[in-house]
């Protein structure tokens, strides 16, 4: 069997708005297929890491970016946002951000905003609806008149157009109600073998359900790193508040992917 192919590679990736340092020598490699927990509380820098590989924290010149980042080999520390998204990589963002005056459908078609996008739109249309069934009943009703969940399969939707092959997933269940949550995450596991995904999610027991390894996050560092399987809810949760756990050897080395 051959090496599994590296999909993302960041070494010593630090982010400053202005004076302020905001994420602190991230390293981190993916390979194809993996999926990936970003866990931590609010403000360790989850959110921003992922603006970070989408090239959305440099945008007007505000915050400045210091170490290296590759997407299947390629340097994309310096590329502006929509070349990035053109390169394979896709962020469902917190929030949503969808059109508020628009349907399911145009929501959707929104996000095959490219030429060769727009070429195969009906295809992966079908393909969202497929994942989502729901949507397909719904492709006609402004997405504001729907519920939470099924505004975040929109979300996910939009960004899945774009035929990517790193999907970052910024807090998709909240907000979200228990079974809303449940769904969705039903809808994702059918995607587990087809991309690479980074998860960000603060429901510790949803997301090692979910990934095949986890990252935990504190004040802009990741303070511990592992195979899911090898790491007990214990050793998470005191990474997690800053306790004396994530001192370990293992929180110093790169974030490698599960092969």
């Amino acid at each position: 069997m051959g090496k599994p192919l590296s999909i993302l590679s960041l070494q010593g990736i630090c982010a400053y708005y202005g004076e302020l340092q905001a994420l602190f020598d991230i390293d981190l490699d993916l390979t194809q297929g993996d999926i990936l927990a970003l866990i931590g509380a609010n403000g360790a820098g989850k959110s921003t890491l992922l603006r970070t590989l989408t090239g959305l924290t440099t945008v007007g010149g505000k915050t400045r970016l210091t170490g290296r980042m590759a997407f299947e080999g390629q340097p994309i520390e310096s590329l502006p946002p929509e070349r990035i998204v053109e390169m394979g990589i896709a962020l469902v963002p917190e929030g949503r951000r969808l059109f508020s005056r628009m349907s399911v459908e145009d929501n959707l078609l929104c996000g095959a905003y490219l030429p060769i996008w727009r070429q195969g739109a009906r295809r992966k249309l079908d393909e969202i609806y497929a994942l989502f069934p729901r949507l397909a009943e719904r492709r006609r009703q402004i997405v504001t008149q729907m519920s939470g969940g099924e505004q975040q399969m929109v979300a996910i939707g939009r960004a899945l157009m774009t035929s990517p092959r790193l999907l970052l997933l910024d807090e998709v269940s909240l907000g979200l109600s228990p079974a809303a949550v449940e769904e969705l995450y039903g809808n994702l596991q059918r995607l587990r073998n087809e991309l690479t995904i980074i998860v960000v999610e603060q429901d510790l027991q949803r997301a090692m359900g979910f990934a095949g390894r986890a990252a935990v996050m504190l004040e802009g560092r990741v303070v511990l790193a592992n195979d899911i399987s090898k790491l007990s809810r214990e050793e998470i949760t005191t990474a997690y508040f800053g306790g004396s756990g994530h001192a370990s050897p293992q929180t110093k080395m790169p974030v490698q992917g599960v092969h």
